[in-house]
Parts: structure tokens; sequence; C-alpha cells
């Protein structure tokens, strides 16, 4: 599973779609995504973990589960 930065994602060609409203730490990230996906996400996709998010304590970095379909036009 790929772990990208805010601005690789925002270079990204194609949906990104978030598994989840709640921050989580990194290893957390990912096991969100490797969890059940909602079945209301775009199909063909792969889960992907965005982060750090701006804000917030440099100590306390949080990522985000999200859901990336290539070349999908939003």
């Amino acid at each position: 599973m790929k772990v990208y930065s805010e601005s690789q994602a925002k270079q990204l060609k194609g949906l990104i779609e978030v598994i989840s409203d709640s921050d989580y730490t990194l290893s957390a990230a990912k096991r969100r995504c490797e969890g059940g996906i909602p079945k209301d996400m775009t199909p063909g996709g792969v889960p992907i973990v965005i982060g750090p998010l701006e804000g917030g304590s440099p100590k306390l970095k949080r990522y985000q589960a999200c859901w990336y379909v290539k070349n999908k036009s939003v």
C-alpha cells in the first residue's frame, strides 16, 4: 500500500475518495485500509494513505485512509 504526502496526492490523476473521516497514525491508517472497504466506493480502485495532514503538532502526525481510482474523472 502506498503512502503519499498531501502534495503528491494532489498531483495524482484520478479520483480520491476518503474511506473514513477519522485521522489516524500511520500504522492505524494502514490497518484501516486493509480492513473492509465501504461498498459505496467507486469500483476499480486501490487503498492509499495520505498524510501527514497539515496542522497540529509535528509529534502527532495524522494520516487519512483513502481510495484511489486511477484516471477516473471527477
